[in-house]
């Protein structure tokens, strides 16, 4: 198998998102329900965000989610300068953390905290924790009775899939002159470490834990 995959080629790597890319995504579902472009904002930020690999926020589609990784509200804690908030306080949050249950790169299954602070007023509108909270104020049933379900869900219920985010994401890609086929779901990921990467000056090290990639 491992002669086959050589033989095959390398992989092809997909373009990395870019803030651009998520605002025009936003911008093709500017005729959707508020709710509705509320959950996509908070889903791109997500992703982007803290680096996740599909399995840990979407839907699969027929298959459906997989329920020991795929990211619930339970599992998203909004705070403020460090204290957890409650219903009602939601509006507060400058700091939200996650917990991902299971990752591959997570060989034990001990899980993963990861925490975000709120950003500057430069880039309000791509701020993972504003986004959040904005989701939290907006279905607060979420993180009630609903808690223990994907947090990737339309307003009516159904799952967001990866299909879904990755066709939201080729159209952006195209508006900025890329083919659509290099720019999928994981461009999320790759888009998220590339800005890490930027921000703190180049430090592999720091890229490579956050984004959980087991090899360098």
């Amino acid at each position: 198998l491992d002669k086959l995959k050589r033989l095959g080629g390398p992989p092809k790597r997909k373009h990395p998102a870019n803030p651009p890319m998520l605002r025009t995504c936003l911008r093709l579902a500017e005729s959707w329900t508020p709710l509705n472009r509320i959950i996509l904002r908070a889903l791109l930020c997500t992703g982007f965000s803290f680096m996740l690999r599909s399995s840990e926020f979407l839907s699969r589609g027929g298959s459906g989610c997989d329920f020991g990784k795929v990211l619930r509200p339970r599992d998203v804690e909004l705070r403020c300068d460090g204290r957890r908030l409650e219903e009602g306080e939601y509006h507060l949050a400058n700091e939200v953390s996650i917990f991902l249950r299971q990752s591959k790169s997570d060989q034990y299954n001990e899980g993963c905290v990861l925490t975000h602070h709120a950003a500057s007023a430069n880039n309000i509108d791509l701020c993972v924790v504003r986004a959040l909270r904005d989701l939290a104020m907006a279905a607060p049933q979420r993180w009630r009775e609903e808690r223990d379900r994907p947090l990737s869900r339309w307003e009516d219920g159904t799952p967001v899939t990866r299909t879904q985010i990755r066709g939201l994401l080729a159209q952006a890609g195209v508006d900025q002159g890329l083919d659509e086929e290099v720019v999928g779901v994981h461009s999320l990921r790759a888009g998220g470490a590339s800005a890490l990467f930027q921000a703190s000056g180049g430090n592999k090290p720091l890229v490579q834990r956050l984004g959980r990639w087991a090899s360098e």
